[in-house]
């Protein structure tokens, strides 16, 4: 995972953007290592955001192989992790 990401961060500023995020969706790698571990890559957006967890708008190294590995399992736990992150955001948006 590691390679990967190092491979798309095409400014090697050892952090991915959305965009070079979006590349590296595209990445077949990625995809059958996302397809090993039964990770459904549906919102390119979504998945960034759980990613980038101290919200900074882009993906260090760690946060990927970290997210990568906590989202791993069914489509379920994806869809947990999204939610999780929905009602963070949302919480912080009211109070």
């Amino acid at each position: 995972l590691t390679g990967l990401f190092r491979d798309v961060d095409h400014d090697k500023s050892g952090e991915l953007t959305i965009d070079e995020f979006e590349d590296l969706l595209q990445d077949e790698r990625l995809q059958r290592y996302c397809a090993s571990l039964d990770i459904k890559i549906d919102d390119a957006w979504a998945l960034f955001k759980l990613l980038d967890t101290d919200s900074s708008g882009a993906i260090g190294v760690e946060e990927f192989v970290t997210g990568c590995l906590r989202l791993r399992g069914s489509a379920r736990s994806v869809d947990l992790a999204l939610s999780m992150y929905q009602q963070q955001w949302f919480m912080t948006q009211v109070w």
